[in-house]
């Protein structure tokens, strides 16, 4: 009687672990097919996103280049207009010198 006992709960208890183990293993194999299909389901989104992101990023990277070569040209222009205000006042401080040396002006101080 009692090894049929032992013999029944050693039954059942081999029983639910080799059953929880079928359902431990089924478990997980739907949750990843789940998540495939999750992802499956977003692909579209997905590269749809990536491709308004990548066209978003060639626009950007064409300003920047238009915008490089504005400022190139605007430095181009600001060094001609440094050398123009240099050259007027390298004229006024010589009129200023031969006014004073005719006396037309006097010495600021």
């Amino acid at each position: 009687m009692k090894t049929q006992i032992a013999t029944l709960v050693v039954t059942f208890l081999s029983g639910g672990g080799i059953t929880g183990l079928f359902t431990y293993m089924q478990s997980r194999r739907d949750d990843r097919t789940q998540r495939e299909e999750v992802y499956a389901d977003h692909m579209p989104d997905l590269f749809e996103r990536l491709d308004r992101l990548t066209d978003e990023r060639e626009e950007l990277k064409k300003q920047n280049t238009e915008l490089s070569a504005q400022v190139s040209s605007l430095k181009s222009q600001v060094d001609s207009l440094n050398s123009v205000i240099d050259a007027l006042n390298r004229q006024v401080a010589k009129l200023t010198e031969e006014l004073k040396s005719r006396g037309d002006i006097e010495d600021e101080k």
